[in-house]
């Protein structure tokens, strides 16, 4: 009888420490995939393990300064500071200022750990939030403007562009901010990039070089080469996919087409998405496409596309909807207004 007490015991407890590890490890699966899309705003949402953190204004302001962990509406959870008697908001910004404060509030992103953002003017720098509100840390100070950054497996990655209007991507371990930058790219006349992004250890950046902003897709392997991919493409619309990744582009005629290619760059599809401007999303095997971004509700739509470009569905977009925030497998995030700061979800059916 004894033994059948101890081998219940036993079962119960693996049972129950199965459970708690099953529950620790959805607690760190992002409940959505949250881009610094707005690299030029201070509009972007992160999420790590769960939580979500954005900056926002301090009342009865619009600048927004403040780091916050949001609620469900993305209103003021907890502001990002555990510094002792801190006024926060009321502290002063030019003496001693609170943890949460910061004129670095641009493309917020994270590398799951931390969470990283950079100045408006790209003079300041780059510097890293503590999710549990300790003292925040310059990562990376640099004459000239930064266009873009990623944080990615203790290395940093910048593209700057100079005054003498050259753009250069540059990198070096994040934690040792004296050494030496490691020159990726080599200066290039013009133009600037956009967007860094990494997947399966291929750098992937979108390279403005016209006044009418069409984009190059380039790719940078382990031997620093880079390779272009795609040409005439649209800016915020560059989005890695479950099998591939997916793009837009300009044609001949001035259509906007979604290009879904495979792994290796290979087109798959291409889907016709009118004349209008647009931003693109991904989560899973879902794409967004916001057509009309800017435009009026009437002409405004967000579209859902799986990898093989069939619409999923549709739905009307408000014109006072900013830039895409990020999305999940069944809609796409916005902030209601710039004003109100409500942080809601619509579904395309």
């Amino acid at each position: 009888m004894k033994q059948n007490h101890t081998k219940i015991f036993a079962g119960g407890m693996l049972l129950f420490l199965t459970l708690m590890l099953l529950g620790c490890a959805k607690q760190n699966v992002p409940t959505a995939c949250f881009y610094a899309q707005g690299y030029l705003k201070d509009e972007c949402v992160a999420e790590v393990d769960g939580a979500r953190y954005a900056f926002l204004p301090r009342e009865g302001e619009q600048a927004r300064l403040y780091l916050y962990e949001l609620d469900e509406n993305g209103g003021k959870k907890r502001i990002v500071c555990n510094r002792k008697d801190c006024l926060h908001e009321k502290q002063s910004t030019l003496i001693d200022p609170c943890y949460a404060y910061s004129v670095c509030t641009q493309g917020l992103t994270t590398d799951g750990k931390a969470l990283y953002a950079q100045s408006k003017n790209g003079d300041i720098g780059v510097m890293r939030f503590d999710i549990y509100g300790g003292e925040p840390k310059n990562v990376l100070r640099q004459d000239g403007q930064i266009t873009c950054f990623l944080v990615n497996d203790g290395m940093i990655y910048w593209a700057l562009r100079t005054k003498s209007d050259q753009h250069v991507l540059y990198r070096r371990n994040i934690e040792k901010a004296e050494a030496q930058a490691e020159c990726v790219l080599p200066e290039e006349d013009g133009g600037y990039y956009a967007e860094i992004r990494e997947q399966n250890g291929t750098l992937y950046l979108t390279e403005g070089k016209t006044a009418e902003d069409r984009m190059r897709l380039l790719c940078i392997g382990a031997d620093k080469k880079s390779e272009m991919i795609l040409e005439n493409i649209c800016a915020h619309t560059f989005v890695f996919m479950k099998n591939g990744f997916a793009v837009a582009k300009v044609d001949e005629e001035g259509n906007r087409l979604a290009v879904l290619l495979s792994e290796e760059g290979q087109t798959v599809t291409e889907v016709s998405l009118g004349q209008n401007p647009c931003m693109m999303l991904s989560c899973g095997e879902k794409i967004y496409v916001d057509s009309g971004f800017g435009l009026s509700e009437e002409t405004r739509m967000l579209y859902a596309l799986n990898e093989d470009g069939k619409e999923l569905g549709k739905i009307a977009v408000p014109d006072d909807y900013g830039y895409m925030l990020g999305a999940d497998h069944d809609g796409v995030y916005y902030w209601e207004t710039a004003e109100q700061l409500k942080l809601v979800r619509i579904e395309p059916k």
